[in-house]
């Protein structure tokens, strides 16, 4: 029976549609949604632009003229004007352009439900059930600059660091698919007064940055149904 199951599974992983990786078949081949379904903006960015790079499209972006320069397929056209796309192609490009667009709304709800949760924590009126360390969250998140996220493919990213001579602080807040993270991290030294080669009696603390006394505090959220749903308090200790 073991094996039966354990078979199954084999079978469906086999039969799952696998996600598209170039446009090497779009001028043939009607792409559907399962093929893209796992895709970022970034990667469907990518699919169009090897879907005209096919094409013969000369490309003004530096770095994407350069990616499709480097391939032996390539042949650019001395004018964009005679690219012209058949029905597959143009459907192609309505299916990536259509997805984009979800995922480009659903990224913009994400980033205004963090807006609103900064907001509500700003004005003394947390979400966050008590005993999550909610005086640390406050003070992390009015730090992350919301709307300064930067993203490749299905992560965020965005970090500060604050250093004030006696101690350096660093506040991140990390998106990876519906996971979120928000955290601040402490070091008992400066990493600029090290720097600066400055007396250890200007630390507020004498300490071997070799082996710095450290902490951290860590929030963590899921994006589910178009939600921001805290999930709790990591701890580190």
């Amino acid at each position: 029976m073991k094996h039966l199951y354990f078979l199954m599974i084999v079978l469906i992983s086999l039969n799952a549609t696998a996600q598209l990786k170039d446009c090497a078949t779009c001028a043939t081949q009607v792409i559907d949604e399962e093929q893209i379904s796992e895709l970022s903006i970034d990667e469907l960015r990518f699919l169009t632009n090897d879907l005209y790079a096919r094409k013969g499209y000369k490309f003004k972006d530096y770095e994407i003229s350069n990616y499709f320069n480097e391939k032996p397929w390539y042949k650019p056209v001395s004018d964009n004007s005679k690219v012209k796309l058949n029905a597959v192609e143009e459907q192609n490009v309505k299916l990536f352009q259509e997805r984009t667009a979800i995922l480009k709304a659903d990224r913009e709800k994400l980033i205004e439900a963090l807006r609103s949760l900064k907001a509500e924590v700003q004005r003394g009126d947390s979400p966050i059930p008590k005993g999550n360390y909610n005086e640390h969250f406050s003070k992390t998140i009015a730090k992350i600059d919301i709307d300064d996220i930067h993203w490749i493919k299905n992560q965020g990213y965005y970090s500060v660091e604050v250093d004030n001579f006696k101690k350096t602080h660093q506040y991140y807040i990390s998106i990876e698919d519906n996971e979120i993270l928000i955290y601040w991290i402490f070091l008992e030294y400066s990493k600029k007064a090290e720097e600066e080669k400055l007396p250890k009696t200007f630390y507020e603390n004498e300490i071997d940055s070799a082996s710095p006394l450290q902490g951290a505090y860590i929030w963590s959220f899921t994006w589910e149904n178009s939600q921001l749903v805290f999930k709790g308090y990591i701890p580190t200790g």
